[in-house]
């Protein structure tokens, strides 16, 4: 893997395909790594412990899962308090590496899936082969040729991968809204230096209102040129990112619930007894950022996809079939499973944004004064909605809370620098053409502002947050008690009391994750999941700081 990919694969990690969240990785000390959702149970442990002769020795050595400050070993030395609580670096890449591969890798989904009947089951669990392309897992998963919805919004463990040039493509089956309970999966792909193919697919035979109603599948894929370092941009952001793979891996949700690849956080958020949710950001008419041929913002963006990718296929789908793009069709499937008036699916009045863009042709999605600090593009009083809800926010009832607090994160399309979408729209079909041998990297089309970051949902929005506040809203949706709490990042908890003896050793760790590199993938919160500003960072260790207990 290239240490282009490697940087990107963490920093572009995220939460809600408009279906797959993520959240704070590897939660404990410098040795976190082997403390992942194996250490959790979950039926994982012979990954972790080939032989499968006992129990997983990593997760039981607390020196190895807690590191340098934890409680155990360290309890009443002089230096539980001292520097470095986080010693070294972790990449993505060691988080990635200590998953299964390949052919182990479908073997272990399997394992996880078994006693499900989904069309993941059906067509890798019983010796077929593994897809070679995107066009072969598509059409095993049924969604080749089905329906498609195209969107910009910045959400899904892609999200810093989306722009006006690499939109995220939705495909599933047809009429799957008149058939919830029937074998269907939902896909979401854009292109880029991830390599990912998100899944989900119905659990034929569950309760649509029961935990596993749904299965989540991460596929991630190499591609050739990454052997021999050899990838450019025009590998990752062009065709053959869908075409020249080497091998392709998957893994089910559960061996990624210690990760920033989570699904849990945002789908399950109620907690594991809870019913699995399908988020939609912008699920309302006019599907504000979504693509569609009779909306403002929708006609947009088919008119960037049609400049773009016109001359070629993209997600596999023929640019003649572009125009036919329409989320009213996913959001009747959101429905159908009952989750149409979920919360995450409709905070954002969707109408009121756009009548606020009344500029949306040509690539501007955000107003002409977005860049205006006092200028704000919501009209349905979002900002004082969400304090309200930091405010409401009781412990006893945090997993509502959670569900109501955090929807506006990758509800608002991509921003678009004009000029240089222009730019780079000439570059790549000149690429496509052969005219060049490389492009400059797709997301430089994005605006760099602050304002128009926190209400793209790239940084914690609204700004001004107390530090208490930004506690709830930078860490609640990953760090409370409705989730999995037999995993490390279960640790620290917002309810600081619920830490019991702990509290101080787990805000000092916290305060140690603030202040990491951008590539470490224990930062605090992680990048997709709100960009904090040096003064935001500084207000929340603050507030954690004046909270330990004497």
């Amino acid at each position: 893997m290239t240490f282009g990919r490697t940087l990107l694969k963490y920093a572009f990690l995220l939460t809600s395909l408009f279906l797959l969240g993520a959240c704070s990785p590897l939660h404990q000390g410098n040795n976190d790594l082997a403390s992942s959702s194996a250490c959790g149970g979950g039926g994982i442990g012979d990954f972790w412990n080939p032989s499968g002769a006992g129990e997983n020795p990593i997760c039981n050595n607390p020196d190895v899962v807690d590191g340098p400050g934890s409680e155990e070993g360290t309890e009443g030395s002089e230096e539980t308090e001292q520097p470095p609580l986080i010693v070294g670096k972790v990449t993505l890449d060691d988080v990635v590496n200590k998953l299964p591969k390949a052919a182990d890798s479908f073997a272990m989904a399997c394992q996880l899936s078994n006693g499900l009947d989904n069309l993941f089951t059906r067509n890798y669990c019983n010796g077929q082969d593994r897809p070679a392309n995107l066009d072969e897992l598509f059409n095993t998963l049924d969604v080749q040729n089905g329906r498609l919805a195209v969107t910009l919004n910045t959400g899904g463990l892609t999200a810093e991968e989306v722009t006006a040039m690499t939109p995220r493509f939705i495909l599933f089956p047809q009429n799957a809204e008149n058939n919830p309970d029937g074998a269907f999966c939902i896909t979401a792909y854009a292109q880029g230096k991830l390599g990912f193919v998100e899944a989900i697919c119905r659990n034929v035979g569950t309760d649509i209102d029961a935990p596993n109603n749904f299965s989540f599948y991460l596929f991630d894929y190499d591609l050739n040129c990454e052997a021999n370092d050899t990838c450019n941009n025009g590998n990752f952001f062009g065709p053959t990112a869908e075409t020249d793979w080497a091998q392709v891996s998957v893994h089910e949700n559960t061996i990624l619930q210690n990760t920033v690849l989570d699904c849990s956080q945002c789908h399950q958020a109620g907690g594991t007894a809870a019913r699995n949710n399908l988020r939609m950001p912008a699920r309302a008419n006019p599907w504000f950022g979504w693509c569609r041929n009779n909306r403002a913002s929708g006609t947009a963006v088919l008119n960037i996809l049609d400049d773009v990718h016109g001359n070629n296929t993209y997600a596999t789908v023929n640019p003649n079939n572009f125009d036919n793009c329409d989320p009213a069709e996913l959001e009747d499937l959101v429905q159908a499973v009952g989750n149409g008036n979920s919360v995450g699916n409709n905070i954002i009045n969707s109408g009121n944004v756009e009548d606020d863009n009344d500029n949306t042709t040509g690539g501007t999605f955000l107003p002409d004064n977005a860049n205006d600090p006092d200028n704000d593009i919501f009209s349905d009083d979002l900002s004082d909605r969400i304090i309200a809800m930091i405010d409401d926010l009781e412990n006893d009832d945090l997993s509502n809370g959670v569900n109501e607090l955090f929807p506006h994160k990758g509800s608002i399309i991509a921003p678009v620098v004009n000029n240089t979408l222009d730019n780079l729209t000439t570059q790549y079909n000149q690429f496509l053409n052969g005219q060049v041998d490389n492009i400059d990297d797709p997301l430089t089309v994005n605006s760099d502002n602050e304002n128009v970051l926190r209400q793209a949902g790239k940084m914690i929005y609204p700004a001004g947050l107390d530090g208490q506040a930004l506690l709830r809203r930078a860490c609640a949706q990953c760090h409370n008690s409705a989730l999995r709490q037999d995993i490390s990042r279960a640790l620290f908890n917002v309810d600081l009391d619920e830490m019991g003896a702990a509290r101080n050793v787990e805000i000092d760790k916290a305060i140690a994750r603030i202040d990491l590199e951008s590539d470490d993938a224990r930062l605090m919160p992680p990048l997709f999941h709100g960009h904090l500003s040096a003064d935001e960072k500084q207000r929340l260790k603050d507030y954690l700081q004046s909270q330990k207990a004497p």
